[in-house]
């Protein structure tokens, strides 16, 4: 059995941490893709990537843990670990949104918390950001048409743009690794 150079997981000593900055990612299969953890601790990200299958906007190995820092996704992302301490709203599309298409979610004062044109055809979108509070509503629009409230449940909420439940079986990369939350 030889040494396999791509594997990681849970303390593997292999992460991505992003703590400030901007980054806008583009992926044909994976966007943000570690073979151990990624840690969102600051900074603007954005990213557009698959949502089918084993590939999404944010794939990883181990955990993936939020405490700052925004991110918005066209694309699929697995769910944040419980240790993380920012909330994160993970959404599925009930059909598949346009390459170009604008994600919007808006507070209850209409201000925008996080705003992201699309760079590939997508069915699912995670959204993260110090903005978003537990017990809060916020506003999901797409090319500035209104999709539906989300108020905001626990540290990770989970809906569909219809204001549905969430989907989790068909959408892929949401879950990592076969669909499903996790």
């Amino acid at each position: 059995m030889g040494f396999d150079r791509f594997s990681g997981g849970a303390g593997s000593g292999r992460y991505i941490r992003v703590t400030g900055g901007v980054l806008d990612a583009y992926g044909g299969k994976d966007g943000l893709d570690a073979n151990g953890d990624i840690f969102l601790d600051g900074g603007a990200v954005s990213v557009s990537s698959q949502s089918q299958g084993m590939d999404g906007a944010v794939d990883m190995d181990g955990q993936f843990v939020v405490t700052g820092g925004t991110l918005i996704t066209a694309g699929s992302a697995q769910s944040p670990a419980s240790s993380s301490s920012q909330t994160t709203i993970l959404i599925s599309y009930d059909s598949q949104q346009a390459s170009g298409s604008v994600i919007t979610l808006k507070d209850a004062n209409g201000e925008t918390v996080a705003e992201y044109t699309s760079r590939i055809a997508f069915t699912a979108s995670c959204i993260t950001s110090p903005k978003l509070e537990q017990g809060q509503t916020y506003t999901l629009f797409i090319d500035g048409v209104k999709r539906t409230d989300i108020t905001i449940s626990s540290l990770v909420t989970t809906t569909s743009d219809s204001g549905g439940s969430y989907s989790g079986g068909g959408m892929g990369g949401m879950g990592g690794r076969g669909g499903g939350r996790r």
